[in-house]
């Protein structure tokens, strides 16, 4: 495709790909997009005698364009044909980002190459419209057509414990069931621990629990304390 598109200059193809493998760096290890600016300006002093490494322009707005409009979309197509016509599992979550929004995070698992696979399928924005079960529902279904995964496919769920989740009524649950009647679904494991450790920790005296946060807060903030601790412990 590159040499389609730019020619038999082979070095100008070398100087294309190593932007687009540093941008993939950028995005694989969730770096910050002022890395790259920093990256391109050592691999220049690192490999003064290298054209490639000389031909090198590559910032942090070259580096988001290219994520967002260029290898998002190539991931986004690997991942369709990857998941064509497979059986999937679907994980869901709702968290509040930095900025206050709440977002629905939907998580994906199946089968490629003999291998159990893991994808972030989308972040939905939750606004009023979307909090109930049907919403809720309605953007893991967008998420779904998007990648053409039909709902029949989706034979396993996965979501914390709370109604609009996991309800016998009304919930996300119940509407993965009406089209498919074998869905398997589980609760959280990870809310189910913490459900339960809350409920062991209420069994303890209160004076307890106030003793831990007290030796806490005050070795970690009085060095004299942490130098006495550090000497009790030798003795």
């Amino acid at each position: 495709m590159l040499k389609h598109n730019l020619g038999k200059d082979q070095e100008h193809i070398d100087g294309v790909c190593a932007n687009l493998r540093s941008a993939l760096l950028v995005a694989e290890y969730n770096l910050s997009f002022n890395v790259i600016d920093h990256i391109t300006k050592i691999n220049k002093v690192n490999f003064k005698d290298s054209k490639v490494a000389e031909s090198l322009q590559l910032g942090r707005t070259k580096c988001t364009m290219i994520i967002q409009n260029v290898l998002a979309d190539v991931i986004t197509n690997q991942l369709k044909q990857q998941i064509k016509d497979k059986k999937v599992s679907v994980l869901l979550d709702e968290a509040t980002d930095a900025s206050n929004k709440k977002l629905l995070c939907i998580v994906i698992k199946f089968i490629h190459d003999n291998e159990i696979k893991t994808q972030v399928l989308g972040l939905k924005e939750v606004d009023c419209d979307h909090g109930t079960a049907k919403g809720l529902y309605a953007l893991l279904k967008q998420s779904l057509t998007e990648f053409n995964i039909e709902a029949k496919n989706v034979v396993g769920y996965c979501a914390d414990n709370a109604s609009v989740m996991m309800g016998s009524k009304e919930s996300v649950k119940q509407y993965l069931l009406n089209s498919n009647s074998h869905l398997i679904s589980n609760g959280c494991i990870c809310h189910t621990i913490h459900l339960v450790a809350v409920s062991a920790a209420a069994c303890l005296p209160e004076r307890l629990e106030n003793l831990l946060q007290n030796i806490s807060s005050i070795f970690h903030e009085a060095l004299n304390a942490s130098q006495y601790l550090k000497h009790f412990k030798n003795t």
